[in-house]
């Protein structure tokens, strides 16, 4: 191997960095630096692991995820035909439905080299199908290659919408990484088509992130948030006290999102 090969670009050190600061890894690095810590500073390092091990606990349980996502979805209602009237009849109506991409991943089905949109991305073309349905609006799909895959999000995106759901896209944003470059990238493509009001659709989780991107870009956004974090079942009980797989997903996105969300402030403060 190569030295250059280990190199990292700025954006796949910043993708290096949020694993680091979400769950699980975060709390795991508190613990294992409390017990290091241990070694010099016997009560201090004691404390630090037990913190790191209790946090690491409650954020993969579904009581300390559903705490998380409850702050990151605040506030996220789904863009229902009632509202779109109102938003239609408006000074500004929309003008397009936006939607972003979530992820690509590998199909073992389709062969060696084979990819497809992930299941949350799947989920986004299906919401933005119905926006699409619903509104009439012409369709914009974002995403570019984030992990270096063959495919684009927006290419993948776009079959998905055309040859499965029967619906057309009118443009494709595929140069772009994450959600800032989503809406930058996005704000040149339609402002040349005179697209500043937009219909955006993504998930309730990522909604306020994506927002704040796209209103920085220059849109006014109706937001059409879809398929919340899971939530509880029915009563609080013991079990949602225990690890659950599913619990430390929604904890890690949430996670994620909040983090992104400071980035975003961070960088409107330079």
């Amino acid at each position: 191997m190569r030295p250059e090969d280990l190199q990292l670009d700025p954006f796949e050190l910043k993708l290096l960095l949020r694993g680091l600061l979400v769950p699980p890894a975060a709390p795991l690095i508190v613990f294992v630096a409390g017990l290091w810590l241990a070694r010099r500073h016997a009560r201090a390092g004691r404390a630090l692991a037990i913190a790191g091990f209790a946090a690491a606990w409650l954020l993969a349980a579904p009581l300390g995820a559903e705490a998380l996502a409850r702050l990151v979805e605040a506030g996220q209602r789904p863009l229902d035909a009632a509202s779109w009237a109102a938003a239609r009849d408006a000074a500004r109506p929309p003008q397009a439905v936006v939607v972003l991409g979530a992820g690509i991943v590998p199909d073992r089905g389709a062969g060696p080299d084979g990819e497809r949109l992930s299941a949350r991305s799947l989920q986004r073309a299906l919401a933005g199908a119905r926006m699409a349905r619903l509104t009439g609006l012409p369709v914009m799909v974002c995403g570019g290659r984030p992990r270096q895959t063959r495919e684009t999000e927006a290419g993948l995106l776009r079959r998905a919408l055309e040859t499965e759901l029967g619906v057309p896209v009118r443009w494709s944003e595929d140069r772009s990484r994450d959600t800032i470059e989503n809406a930058e990238n996005a704000a040149a493509i339609l402002e040349a088509a005179g697209v500043r009001h937009i219909v955006l659709v993504t998930h309730a989780h990522h909604m306020r992130r994506a927002r704040i991107a796209f209103e920085s870009a220059g849109f006014t956004v109706l937001p059409a948030p879809h398929d919340p974090l899971p939530g509880p079942r029915g009563p609080p009980g013991l079990s949602d006290l225990l690890p659950a797989a599913e619990a430390a997903d929604v904890a890690s996105l949430a996670a994620h999102e909040l983090l992104g969300t400071l980035w975003q402030a961070l960088r409107r403060l330079r």
